[in-house]
């Protein structure tokens, strides 16, 4: 065997087992609930978002879904989401250590306040709250009179704080944001408006 045919050997080989791993690393997931096609996680699953929090929500909620069963974390050098766990370049969503009480964020902490905040509430909204000790949570919060309540806990959030076991202390919340708004509550007088915005056209 010639060197030069070794070298291309060789060369060919490490492309193809990088390649291979690269494709290993990949998560999946269902572009809409009920395609059967099952997709991979590449360059372009991220392109739209810009920042590194916006890209690290979108993979981590990949995370243990009907789909993917195990953890989706942020490769922050490639910008990719992976299936890897260790590297001092991977990271993966964290366990909430305050139980969230709505959003989408199911167990793990949210990063972005839309993971919270995207969810509209039947009876009242769903808000983004940072500790400074207890990472972040998805907390329920009845109603909202103006502006300036969307960034203070109120009694009933205090009191589910509490209520954890182990309890919360509400002074650890630094951080309050409520936004999204509510679904109408009164499905009647829902259903006599539709009719009468239909029978107005």
């Amino acid at each position: 065997m010639s060197p030069k045919y070794s070298i291309f050997t060789n060369l060919f080989i490490l492309l193809t087992l990088y390649h291979s791993s690269f494709c290993q690393n990949e998560c999946q997931y269902k572009a809409t609930r009920y395609q059967e096609e099952v997709n991979k996680t590449d360059a372009n699953y991220l392109k739209n978002l810009n920042s590194d929090d916006s890209k690290k929500q979108k993979c981590f909620s990949l995370s243990y879904s009907n789909v993917f069963n195990q953890a989706c974390c942020y490769d922050t050098q490639n910008k990719l989401c992976t299936s890897e766990t260790t590297g001092t370049n991977i990271q993966c969503p964290e366990e909430t250590k305050i139980v969230n009480s709505c959003g989408m964020a199911g167990f793990y902490q949210p990063i972005t306040p839309e993971r919270c905040t995207e969810i509209s509430l039947v009876d009242g909204f769903c808000c983004y709250i940072k500790t400074k000790t207890l990472g972040t949570a998805c907390i329920k919060k009845k109603e909202i009179e103006d502006d300036d309540d969307k960034t203070v806990l109120s009694d009933e959030m205090k009191e589910y704080l509490q209520g954890l076991n182990p309890k919360v202390d509400p002074s650890e919340v630094e951080l309050v944001k409520c936004e999204g708004s509510f679904i109408i509550k009164n499905y009647l007088v829902g259903s006599l408006l539709i009719l009468a915005i239909v029978v107005w056209i």
